[in-house]
């Protein structure tokens, strides 16, 4: 019997309007969207660290989430985001982590970071340049002040 393996993303914003907000924990929206396509580059990547041919592993210090601009429709062999807006953020404190056959990444883009439309979405290793995927999908336009985490969850499943 043959495998497959899928790889489902959830993304998740948190909008807030300025960091008062942020800091109390006063949302004025939460937008959540499924879909992702891994990237060639990435699959590789992953190839790469587990036969040990890489020591660039996607870790707190390497791990970045990148948004831009673009609706561009994903494509394998694309290997960034193509926006003319892109502003990449890294994995806070303690991210990314790895749970039940899920990554985990999650970074705060500030009231002076990102503001514009956000329709695209990568993890990216910062060290190498190396996206595992790309997502895209509107979740509106950030304006300046306003304080917009992101969590992005890569899952495998058969």
């Amino acid at each position: 019997m043959a495998s497959k393996l899928h790889a489902t993303t959830k993304i998740k914003v948190i909008k807030y309007k300025n960091e008062e907000d942020y800091k109390k924990d006063k949302p004025y929206a939460v937008v959540e969207k499924e879909g992702n396509l891994m990237l060639a580059s990435g699959m590789n990547a992953m190839w790469n660290l587990i036969t040990g041919s890489s020591s660039s592993h996607y870790d707190n210090t390497n791990t970045y989430i990148g948004v831009g601009d673009s609706n561009t429709a994903a494509n394998e062999n694309q290997t960034d985001l193509l926006g003319t807006n892109k502003t990449y953020k890294q994995s806070y404190t303690g991210f990314p982590i790895v749970s039940t056959r899920t990554l985990i990444a999650f970074a705060v883009f500030e009231g002076t970071e990102a503001n514009y439309a956000w329709n695209e979405f990568v993890v990216k290793n910062n060290a190498t340049g190396v996206c595992l995927n790309r997502a895209v999908q509107s979740f509106g336009t950030k304006t300046s002040g306003e304080v917009w985490p992101i969590q992005i969850q890569i899952q495998f499943s058969n």
